[in-house]
């Protein structure tokens, strides 16, 4: 949906309200303008912000995207759709995306805010990300861990038989991206002992990127990441 010429303007200036839902999984979900782009919001949290998702959008300044183009990309809690509208800034790209979100609510505000913006084909699953990966056979080359709950990640996301089953779902030389909070020394405490304690265990290859808030954790090392 686009908004008008004098609303984005003052979106520089001035965070506008656009519409706010029930949900029964995320209280006090919200769509604001902000900075010319669409933001989800809820309480604690920013589930999606266009380019200005800034954890995902620095991460892929750092690597050389091209690989995905026409491969198949799974996301795991999809929002607005930030990835692959970050994605397809890279001109020409283009992927197959499934696309994982248990809350119809942020569906609806997708189809009616930012799905005229997304190219690519979107397959939508409604469905709890550790029942869906419990199930799923497909093979992925690129996938994306978003799933919060307000600031949160639901714990069952954090034991080792979901960080094996993404292992399974990735193809050979697939990468998997999950966004960890590293704001507060709390969360820092909490990624770090996520990745050294259960992610390595899995991926010994492991390594991470740190954002402004963020740390993006990544299967494997990403040859010359630090030089781009």
């Amino acid at each position: 949906m686009k908004q008008p010429w004098w609303k984005i303007i003052w979106s520089y200036f001035k965070e506008i309200h656009i519409e706010s839902i029930d949900s029964e999984l995320n209280p006090e979900l919200y769509v604001c303008f902000s900075q010319g782009q669409y933001q989800l919001c809820v309480k604690d949290a920013i589930y999606s912000f266009g380019t200005k998702y800034d954890n995902y959008w620095d991460t892929f300044s750092k690597l050389d995207l091209s690989q995905f183009n026409g491969k198949d990309i799974l996301i795991l809690g999809f929002g607005l759709g930030s990835i692959p509208y970050m994605l397809e800034k890279t001109k020409g790209f283009s992927a197959n995306f499934t696309c994982i979100e248990y809350d119809e609510e942020v569906l609806y505000l997708f189809n009616k805010y930012m799905a005229s913006e997304i190219k690519s084909p979107l397959e939508f699953i409604i469905s709890d990300a550790k029942i869906f990966m419990e199930l799923n056979r497909k093979k992925f080359d690129l996938i994306a861990m978003d799933v919060f709950l307000e600031d949160v990640i639901p714990p069952q996301f954090l034991e080792l038989d979901f960080i094996e089953n993404l292992k399974k779902a990735l193809t050979k030389n697939g990468l998997l991206i999950w966004n960890h909070l590293y704001h507060s020394e709390n969360d820092r405490n909490k990624a770090d002992t996520f990745f050294e304690n259960k992610f390595l265990s899995v991926f010994e290859s492991g390594s991470f990127i740190q954002t402004q808030g963020n740390k993006m954790i990544l299967n494997k090392k990403i040859v010359n990441l630090q030089n781009k």
